[in-house]
């Protein structure tokens, strides 16, 4: 329950851009009231440095040099009895923006959890989808997140009329479990709600991961994209889909979406050597 502190931090360099200090933090405290009853708040924050080269300057051949705070995240769990649940996180927006900044809800959650292969959680959460989606920009293998979009939580920017959900979440209900090293999530979530959409059809989307040697270890059915070597050794294959009647096109030419996604993790421990992860 409670969170790792210092999870990870990176150093990269790509193109003309230097980004010197990338830093991830990840802390909860946990306050039980029974074997059956507890809370924990906890924060994560992702901040960096960026000195692009001919960023700056009159004649434009300085460096810029500019500080970053990428998220900043307060997580709040709990459990009121031994099947009942819940999470509340929130997120912050246009973080580097004064002018647009603000605090948004990004999970909330309902959450119950009866046995390893049969749980129902309901609210605003991610829709099953593919490995970097799921691991989210705190669990990835590399500091930057996510850039390419596949399904419609991915680059609407809204929730209910006009939107398809923000950062891959979306209201509904998902059905997840585990049977060994089969995993699988399922959910039903209102989807894309705009003029295509007059039928107000629901999408539907799926989760399947199988795991080859050892088993991934996550809440729930979320995903990481690396565990450094200490989730033991990792052979994963999964495969993901979304689908919306109605979920695409213009009211006068709508068009069913089909989304669909494969992906494999294998992570190698090498004893004192390090790593292996692809």
């Amino acid at each position: 329950m409670a969170g790792n502190v210092f999870r990870n931090v990176t150093l990269k360099a790509l193109a003309a851009t230097a980004l010197l200090g990338a830093a991830q933090v990840n802390a909860a405290a946990v306050f039980d009231i029974s074997d059956t009853q507890w809370v924990s708040l906890g924060g994560g924050v992702r901040t960096s440095f960026a000195a692009v080269e001919d960023g700056a300057g009159a004649d434009g051949d300085d460096y810029s040099n500019d500080f970053n705070l990428d998220n900043a995240r307060i997580y709040i769990n709990g459990q009121f009895h031994e099947y009942v649940k819940f999470e509340f996180n929130t997120e912050c927006v246009f973080c580097g923006n004064a002018d647009l900044q603000e605090y948004t809800v990004l999970d909330a959650i309902a959450k119950f959890e009866f046995s390893p292969a049969v749980n129902i959680w309901a609210g605003r959460m991610l829709v099953p989808a593919d490995r970097a989606e799921m691991s989210g920009p705190f669990y990835a293998n590399t500091y930057d997140f996510n850039r390419t979009p596949f399904y419609p939580a991915d680059f609407s920017t809204d929730f209910g009329a006009g939107g398809a959900g923000v950062y891959g979440r979306d209201h509904g209900v998902n059905f997840w479990g585990a049977a060994g090293p089969l995993q699988y999530v399922f959910g039903v979530f209102d989807g894309l709600r705009n003029a295509s959409n007059v039928d107000d059809n629901l999408l539907y989307g799926a989760r399947v991961a199988y795991n080859f040697w050892d088993v991934e270890k996550n809440p729930g059915y979320y995903t990481s994209s690396t565990y450094y070597g200490q989730g033991g050794d990792i052979l994963t294959m999964a495969y993901a889909a979304q689908y919306q009647e109605d979920g695409a096109g213009t009211a006068g030419a709508p068009a069913d979406f089909l989304g669909m996604s494969a992906d494999l993790l294998m992570e190698k421990t090498l004893g004192g050597a390090g790593v292996i992860t692809v």
